[in-house]
Formats: C-alpha cells, structure tokens, sequence
C-alpha cells in the first residue's frame, strides 16, 4: 500500500493455484511475516488506524502498530504487542520477528522507545525477555533470530556506510547479556 509502506499477505495453496488475500477489519496493511516452526501460525507486524497529521509543512502518518499472530487452522488472529500513536513515515517500531524452534517463543525489535531493543514474547504475548539497547551502544538489533535451544538470540547490526561493515552480536536469555561474535 503506497499510502502506509506496508504490505498485504495472500493465502494461498501450495501449488499456487488459489490465492486470497488476507483481510482483517481495520487493518491498512501487514509486515515482517514469519512462519511458526510446525507452519500453524504467521507472526507479523499489522498496521490500524492510520492517520495523516500536517504539522507545519510536514505531512506524518501516524497509527497502531502492532506484533500479531494469524492461527492458520483456524484462520484467528491474535493482538500481542500494540504500540498506539507511533509516527510511521520511515520509522520500523516492530518488525522482524522469530519464533523459537518449540514455537513457545516470538522474538522481535521493537523501536517505539529505543533504537532496536529486542523483546521476547510467549506465543500468546506474555512479556518474557526484553533487551534495551543504552545510549551510546550499538543498535539498533535487527532480525533475531533463536538457537536451537532457545537460550540465545542472534542479531545483526548494521553500521552506516562510513563506518564500515555491521557486526552480529549473540544475546543470552538467561544471563540478559550480549557479545559480538562476527
């Protein structure tokens, strides 16, 4: 969608045959799909409640963004994370997440308060992890993904173009800290 920067899924077959796209009322849009590891539920970054505002010359969309789940047997979905009022235009507020390899975990960024903190939620959205990246480190964290065990987050964090390549760092779940491992 032109309007929002944000995208529409389509169901579809697995041989392509028939494809619908997926609506829900008062969603503008959709982002970041992520498939659960058994393909029963998508984990995604939806957008409502869209809105232009015109301060000054400026013209800024702000909306709901919010981290969702769609169970695909049973075609629900499911609201975990929401972040109200968030300026949009060329702002990433969720995005990217993850499921752990049991399925039992969804990790993601979230840019609503710092630049890339990492969350982790249950599946059904009760907070359990949350990594804020401090002022003055590198951030923001982006693509998590889980290790087998589900102890540990891999993230990359790109570095602007004029101070060199990014770096990926490995987040421990239990010990809440972080080092650079590439």
């Amino acid at each position: 969608d032109e309007s929002t920067g944000f995208f529409f899924f389509y169901l579809g077959t697995s041989t392509g045959t028939t494809q619908k796209r997926f609506s829900m009322k008062g969603l503008h849009g959709a982002d970041f799909p992520a498939f659960a590891p058994d393909g029963s539920t998508l984990a995604f970054v939806g957008l409502s409640g869209a809105k232009s505002h015109w301060p000054g010359e400026d013209v800024m969309l702000v909306g709901t963004v919010s981290l969702m789940v769609i169970d695909l047997l049973k075609l629900k979905s499911y609201v975990l994370v929401n972040r109200q009022d968030e300026l949009i235009d060329g702002n990433m507020v969720l995005g990217f997440p993850s499921f752990s390899s049991d399925g039992r975990y969804i990790a993601f960024i979230d840019s609503s308060e710092t630049a890339g903190e990492i969350e982790v939620v249950e599946a059904n959205g009760k907070p359990f992890f949350r990594y804020p990246f401090m002022p003055g480190e590198a951030g923001p964290c982006m693509r998590p993904r889980f290790d087998r065990d589900g102890t540990h987050l891999v993230c990359y964090v790109p570095q602007p173009p004029d101070q060199g390549v990014g770096a990926i760092y490995l987040i421990n779940l239990i010990k809440g800290t972080k080092r650079k491992v590439g």
